[in-house]
């Protein structure tokens, strides 16, 4: 029996047994009941009498659905008084939802009653006006090969032996269910999973083994779910160069100006006005507390639903025709011909600026420049060049060689598009990036990119950085060279609200860094948030998250973080972190990090060698899943330490899915709990699914013990042998 299960995760099997269709009419949902508020005990104003206080109501569930509102205060249900908010949930959870209820409520400032009936549903989300897709082939681009997936087939098994179809195709079909509707920052890629859950193995390893050479490009337009046929590019062939520029930037500006059309000036001034105080309040409080605060920012939402993303990542193609060293020789040729260290050409769309290989310090105003090439030198760079914001669609920064510095203090520096596109390419040497919020491939609405091709670099921001989107595409990457990168809060390839971001290091040994600005939301006494180094991050209740890519694809690599990090998902986003390469790892992080997910997300965690050493400052880390999450962790290859507390290593909770698999090594696992925990599923009612999978090599455990069921989850060791600690 072991060495089937085994063969069954170590190869791909020649069929796999698809789970059960998707939810239909007829089927009758046995989950428990969720009225969709936040409610508290208190007493009628004058008089001694309980009530029920709604909070917040959570768009789309039975509260809203009913008509009731914040504030209101619930005395009576079904003509019974009420008596205090945990009997209340209670009965709500196990009410009959083909019964109609009635609710006795007290409204405004002069205690109005009223008598609201309707029907309580079933806990799930996925409110909004956008149908998805009917058909999973429809959600799925084009570079996702479909596989068998072994990991169906032992989940299959399980449920049979124990009994538990019922409950499965129950888990199954709430999962279905969030997908039914979405709303507008929806990615069909979280979709597809949400149908699909044991396929994320698959579609992940699918997503990381594309981001290779220009197929990166391909990857981030088909995960922001844009279809771009090919178009010829174009090429410089000699001749005028600046003939040549002009050409490149008509083309640009083509798309450009066609990806923003929609949108009035007016909406323009108050985007640009208003979105600062949007990261103020992100970096301070992180969700959305209730309705008044999605009013706030409403008006930017209006606006990004008007951009054209495909025209933007249209117009980054046309625009990459300029790295070319063809043309770059051929502007060393023009400057020394007009015998100049620098040269100022006005454009139809802006500045165009060309340095020689000297020394140079670009302190022009930013905004006014389309074009800066450096063809040389060790620069310094004060302001945001390559960056478009402020009214300015596009910017692009090529620095050719030499040893540079870059600071932006203010927002939107070196690759940030901001209803716009921005482009910062550096060739050669060891630079230094400087930036604030929104620097070093970061986007709002638009595309923003950074691509270091060589050298030691050090990046350092404060938040929203180093690979940030927001309803946009944006990607830092770095080609090669011992690197590292340093920011606070929500940095390091983070996606959030649909976008796509894509933080990519190939060559090198880095450190990475993602802490530092506010304590934990947890109240935990030293611990800072995060919400880095892959991170896919959505407003529960309002707006779904992106699809945050953390991909360091060799070398000896150093990652440290706060809460929700490397790998992490909240709310509809989806975290994908990826450490390549044979090199000995190490992980720092602390709650939700290295593979967590909390609701409704997705998170994805994959090692492909070395000896790793993993450690949690706190508990639910490293493999693990809560409230309608899936989380897949793998570690293919090495002698590994797990350090961790708590929900670990493949633990699931509140109807959520995991799975843990360490393929090959001899390795260490120092934990306070069991593997494969199953905390709660209190919510809904139902099961939660816990794997945990160790398949070679001579293992040691503290407080275990072997294939255990139920609390445990399911938890399964194939090695022949087990040496267990004191």
């Amino acid at each position: 029996m072991k060495i089937l299960l085994i063969m069954i995760l170590l190869t791909a099997s020649c069929s796999s047994t698809s789970v059960k269709p998707p939810l239909t009419k007829e089927r009758k949902f046995i989950g428990k009941n969720y009225i969709g508020a936040v409610i508290e005990s208190v007493t009628i104003p004058n008089s001694s009498k309980p009530a029920i206080k709604l909070g917040f109501l959570i768009p789309g569930a039975s509260a809203s659905q009913m008509g009731l509102k914040s504030n209101d205060l619930i005395t009576k249900v079904n003509g019974v008084w009420v008596t205090d908010k945990d009997s209340f949930a209670s009965f709500i959870r196990n009410y009959d939802r083909e019964k109609e209820i009635v609710f006795s409520v007290l409204r405004g400032s002069e205690l109005s009653p009223l008598e609201i009936k309707g029907h309580v549903e079933r806990r799930v989300y996925g409110n909004g006006p956008k149908i998805m897709a009917p058909k999973d082939k429809d959600l799925l681009p084009a570079f996702i090969m479909k596989q068998s997936e072994p990991f169906t087939k032992i989940n299959n098994k399980k449920m049979a032996i124990h009994k538990l179809e019922d409950d499965y195709q129950e888990l199954v079909d709430t999962f279905s269910l969030m997908t039914d509707k979405a709303d507008f920052y929806r990615r069909n890629m979280v979709t597809y999973v949400q149908r699909n859950p044991f396929e994320l193995s698959n579609v992940s390893n699918s997503i990381i083994k594309n981001l290779k050479g220009t197929k990166k490009w391909t990857t981030l337009e088909g995960l922001i779910d844009l279809k771009i046929p090919h178009r010829k590019a174009i090429k410089f062939n000699g001749g005028d160069p600046i003939v040549f520029i002009k050409k490149v930037l008509d083309l640009v500006y083509r798309d450009i100006f066609a990806a923003y059309k929609e949108i009035a000036r007016e909406e323009k001034i108050v985007f640009f006005k208003g979105y600062e105080e949007f990261l103020d309040y992100m970096d301070k409080n992180i969700m959305l507390r209730d309705l008044e605060d999605l009013k706030r920012f409403t008006p930017l939402h209006e606006v990004l639903k008007k951009v054209d993303l495909k025209k933007v990542m249209n117009a980054r193609r046309s625009a990459m025709a300029l790295n070319n060293d063809k043309l770059l020789s051929s502007l060393s040729n023009y400057l020394r011909r007009q015998k100049k260290k620098q040269i100022s050409i006005q454009s139809k769309y802006g500045l165009i600026l060309i340095g020689d290989e000297n020394k140079n310090w670009y302190k022009t105003k930013p905004s006014s420049v389309t074009l800066l090439i450096d063809l040389g030198g060790d620069d310094l760079y004060t302001g945001g060049y390559g960056s478009a914001d402020d009214g300015r669609p596009f910017s692009m920064l090529i620095d050719k060689a030499g040893n540079d510095t870059y600071e932006g203090a203010k927002n939107c520096s070196f690759g940030c598009g901001i209803l716009g596109l921005g482009i910062h390419i550096d060739k050669e040497g060891d630079d230094k990036y400087l930036g604030s919020r929104l620097s070093q491939g970061a986007s709002l609405g638009g595309g923003g990119f950074l691509m270091d091709e060589n050298g030691n670099d050090s990046y350092k921001s404060l938040s929203h950085s180093q690979a940030y989107s927001l309803y946009s595409v944006a990607a830092l990457i770095d080609y090669k060279g011992n690197d590292s990168y340093e920011a606070k809060l929500f940095s390091q390839g983070v996606a959030v609200s649909g976008g796509v971001a894509l933080l990519q290091d190939i060559k090198g040994n880095d450190t990475y860094e993602a802490r530092g600005l506010y304590p934990s939301s947890y109240g935990t006494t030293g611990i800072f948030r995060s919400f880095s180094q892959g991170m896919g991050f959505g407003f529960r209740g309002f707006m779904s998250g992106g699809i945050g890519v953390l991909s360091d694809e060799s070398g000896t690599d150093h990652f440290t973080a706060g809460n929700f990090s490397q790998g992490a998902g909240y709310y509809f986003g989806w975290g994908i972190f990826h450490n390549g390469g044979s090199g000995n790892d190490n992980y720092l992080g602390s709650r939700y990090t290295q593979g967590a997910t909390a609701h409704y997300a997705l998170a994805t965690f994959l090692e492909d060698g070395g000896d790793d050493i993993y450690r949690s400052r706190m508990e639910v880390s490293t493999g693990m899943a809560w409230d309608l999450g899936i989380t897949y962790f793998e570690d293919k290859s090495g002698n590994d330490q797990y350090h961790s507390y708590g929900m670990t290593l493949g633990a699931a909770a509140m109807n959520s899915i995991s799975i843990f698999v360490d393929r090959k090594g001899n390795d260490f696992y120092k934990l306070n709990n069991f593997p494969a925990a199953i905390s709660t599923n209190e919510a809904r009612g139902g099961i939660s699914l816990a794997y945990f999978f160790d398949l070679g090599g001579i293992d040691r455990y503290k407080m275990i013990k072997n294939n255990s069921h139920g609390d445990a989850g399911f938890w399964f060791d194939y090695n022949m042998k087990i040496e267990d600690l004191p």
